[in-house]
């Protein structure tokens, strides 16, 4: 375990050095890009540990301060996203996931804004710009979803089926690009 503690306490001063180079303004910031660059070149996962992400600002933005709201939306997240992986992924694969992470949680903040208006009885117009953006963010799921899915379609081998005579032949190209006939009663 103390082996482990040098390198928590380099991790520490990295993030330390991130954050400080970060609040620099102007052409202090432009001096300091470099090395911006150079830590996060050095330790590419430090963006996705000091809360960078899209949905790290998002679970801040939605859920605030309540600490148990958010390690349980933060759970769910990571519990989607996981499910969500499939062997192969890259990193188009990757940020499509993370789309939809974060569209999911656009969408289920859209809704429970929606319900509180409404059970605090909003006006019709009210109402209607509500009902307008859980439509909008549920589109915008619905969309990420069915780009995640057409881009893993990419992935599958095209069949091709020829009906010769009485006979059924599924034509799929094999690895080396040769198509090799598969035959099915």
């Amino acid at each position: 375990m103390s082996a482990r503690l040098p390198a928590k306490r380099d991790a520490q001063a990295k993030r330390h050095d991130l954050l400080k180079a970060t609040n620099a303004s102007g052409k202090a910031a432009e001096a300091r890009a470099d090395e911006l660059a150079a830590i996060f070149k050095a330790t590419p996962q430090l963006a996705a540990a000091i809360g960078l992400g899209l949905t790290g600002h998002l679970f801040h933005l939605l859920i605030g301060d309540n600490v148990l709201r958010r390690e349980a939306v933060r759970r769910q997240a990571l519990d989607l996203r996981e499910s969500l992986r499939q062997a192969g992924d890259g990193a188009l694969e990757e940020l499509l996931i993370e789309r939809l992470i974060v569209s999911w949680l656009a969408a289920s903040d859209a809704e429970e804004q929606r319900a509180g208006h409404f059970r605090e009885g909003c006006s019709t117009e009210a109402g209607r710009f509500w009902d307008g953006h859980v439509a909008c963010t549920s589109a915008d799921f619905a969309r990420a979803a069915k780009t995640l899915t057409s881009v893993r379609r990419l992935r599958l081998p095209s069949v091709r089926q020829l009906n010769i005579g009485q006979q059924q032949v599924n034509v799929m190209p094999a690895t080396d690009d040769k198509a090799q006939p598969t035959h099915r009663a």
